[in-house]
């Protein structure tokens, strides 16, 4: 989210991708571009090279993690994997990361044990925590939240770092 805030801070006017690769040196410039790539394909950004900006229907409400996680929560309860989840879990239910990981597979016709599908679930499983549409269960289980998830508006968990960097 770190370089979220960055793009979000400059409001309407946005900011150069050079300067977030400038201001953000530490991170590879192909992962600032998934990083980039991700926030645009969740429509919490607009790239017209070279600016960034903050997409104009989150103008005005970045102000706390539990606005842009009703915003997310609103765009990714029509994603695919999600529908197919709630489709077939009842809320409080618990699935394993080997669920979450056939889902995707199928999902998107790749082989279970494909890198991809483990690099989907990776980057997935952070941005729906965040949006509240599921929550971390026990071990390393995933739960179908029973009202309001835990992790709703939460930028980091322990075993999901991945969202810290967006």
């Amino acid at each position: 989210m770190e370089v979220f805030d960055l793009i979000a801070a400059k409001g309407e006017t946005g900011i150069k991708y050079a300067e977030i690769l400038k201001l953000k040196s530490k991170i590879k410039q192909n992962t600032l571009k998934n990083i980039r790539d991700d926030l645009q394909r969740l429509g919490l950004v607009e790239y017209k090279s070279p600016i960034l900006k903050i997409n104009s229907d989150l103008l005005g409400q970045t102000h706390s993690d539990s606005e842009i996680a009703n915003y997310l929560a609103n765009i990714l309860n029509e994603h695919i994997v999600i529908k197919e989840i709630y489709q077939n879990n009842k809320p409080g239910t618990m699935m394993t990361q080997h669920q979450l990981h056939k889902i995707i597979a199928n999902l998107y016709n790749l082989s279970v044990d494909n890198r991809t599908v483990n690099h989907y679930a990776t980057r997935m499983i952070s941005w729906f925590y965040f949006a509240g549409l599921l929550e971390k269960g026990a071990g390393n289980n995933i739960k179908v939240p029973n009202g309001t998830s835990k992790q709703k508006g939460k930028r980091k968990n322990e075993e999901h770092q991945q969202l810290s960097l967006f």
